[in-house]
């Protein structure tokens, strides 16, 4: 399925986004192409997809199981397994779903265009099965990070907690994202996309700045076929119910920020969230 996954949208990525195409998908019809362009990750996607793994090594310090592997050919990545997922630890998230949650973020991300969580994937290594996702070299947890770094970052930090309030995160701190010169990868998404964010981190309610947020929202909604394509791949990984819910907070975010500017905190129940 991840197969069909990748060359399924890549084309359509191709033909919309203007990038040149691969050798087997024809040249894409000019008069469909869209004027927004989306970062893609589709080489990060097929490394962590097909290459064989060399080496691996438990990580310390997470409640799940976390696992380094070294791939062939100069790649590398984090898996968890299902096998490793702790139980309990949010009642209304099923253990043995927090892989494919991993999963299902990254493609929030992709097709929303906010280029925050690093390729994500879903891979079986010795018999299990778990999310394998992009290592971000040379990165730094957000707790790490220094006063000026976060000044320079705030309108991504912004950005990413419109992300966390989109798919439900209960489980976004300060090492749960990443900083690499001054780029912010947001990661650990296996406790989001239930239908309740228990809490935010830096929450930026009432705050300005949501233009960019907003195009790439209004440009991601008038993509029907893009729309279609993002539910059927979370229907594969999430509840028709989980599903639901991030369609519809995009689609409420995007009513916000039409009629406000911004994200209320008076309003913030109609995204289900605590305003704390």
């Amino acid at each position: 399925m991840i197969v069909l996954y990748t060359f399924v949208v890549e084309g359509i990525f191709n033909t919309l986004f203007n990038r040149k195409p691969s050798p087997q998908i024809p040249e894409p019809d000019k008069s469909s192409e869209r004027k927004v362009q989306l970062p893609l990750t589709s080489q990060d996607e097929k490394v962590l997809e097909s290459r064989p793994k060399e080496e691996s090594s438990i990580l310390n310090g997470g409640i799940n199981k976390t696992v380094y592997i070294t791939l062939k050919d100069d790649g590398s990545g984090i898996f968890k397994p299902k096998s490793g997922e702790m139980s309990m630890l949010r009642n209304e998230i099923e253990v043995g779903t927090y892989y494919k949650r991993e999963r299902a973020a990254y493609l929030v991300d992709q097709f929303l265009g906010f280029d925050l969580v690093p390729a994500t994937t879903i891979r079986e290594f010795d018999g299990e099965e778990g999310s394998l996702q992009r290592f971000i070299h040379g990165a730094k947890i957000g707790q790490e990070m220094s006063r000026e770094e976060f000044e320079v970052t705030a309108p991504q930090m912004q950005k990413m907690w419109i992300f966390d309030c989109i798919i439900a995160n209960t489980d976004r701190h300060k090492a749960n994202f990443l900083i690499a010169g001054e780029k912010i990868y947001a990661i650990d998404h296996g406790l989001a996309l239930t239908n309740q964010m228990y809490s935010s981190y830096r929450p930026f309610f009432d705050t300005p700045g949501w233009e960019e947020v907003s195009e790439k929202i209004k440009s991601f909604l008038s993509w029907e076929e893009g729309v279609r394509i993002l539910e059927s791949l979370l229907l594969e990984l999430l509840s028709l119910e989980e599903v639901s819910g991030v369609l519809r907070r995009i689609k409420k975010v995007d009513s916000l920020l039409r009629e406000y500017g911004t994200i209320p905190k008076t309003l913030a129940h109609e995204l289900n969230l605590k305003t704390i």
